[in-house]
């Protein structure tokens, strides 16, 4: 003989005292209003308790992002460079010689390649790309790539 679901679930609770005093209980509409209404705000409240932890977990990591971010450039040992010194640097670059593969290399450099994409494209190893780019740091004064395209922008030596 097949069991019902009531019947089945009624297996939960096998002590016959229990199982008088649960349908008891449940046979009262109110307390299924009761029960319904308990259940949905402990649902609300277990989303809402488990927003406030994920947003609470999103905050540190952003906070230990920028953390990160500021010991990373405190490390490269990150400069602002001021209008007068860029200034300075394009005038001492106006009056530079770059080669035609340094040229080709600072071009790459400002269309946003790596070394290697840079070499790939120009048929040389990225050995060669690297000291083209460190001669270029050193003709035009500039310490980083973003620095090295701006001078060159500035001083015409690209467009």
């Amino acid at each position: 003989m097949a069991q019902t679901k009531t019947q089945h679930a009624w297996r939960l609770f096998e002590l016959p005292s229990m199982k008088k005093w649960w349908k008891g209980l449940i046979k009262n509409k109110w307390v299924k209003v009761s029960l319904a209404l308990l259940s949905a705000v402990l649902i609300v409240t277990f989303i809402r308790w488990s927003i406030q932890i994920s947003s609470i977990l999103f905050e540190w990591a952003l906070v230990l992002a920028v953390f990160a971010a500021l010991i990373y450039l405190v490390r490269k040992g990150y400069q602002k460079i001021t209008g007068k010194e860029l200034n300075a640097k394009v005038e001492q670059a106006k009056g530079c010689i770059l080669t035609f593969k340094e040229q080709q290399v600072l071009y790459g450099i400002s269309q946003g390649l790596t070394n290697k994409q840079i070499g790939e494209s120009l048929f040389i190893s990225e050995s060669a790309v690297k000291k083209h780019v460190s001669n270029i740091f050193v003709k035009l004064n500039a310490k980083r790539r973003t620095e090295a395209v701006h001078i060159a922008r500035e001083s015409a030596l690209i467009d």
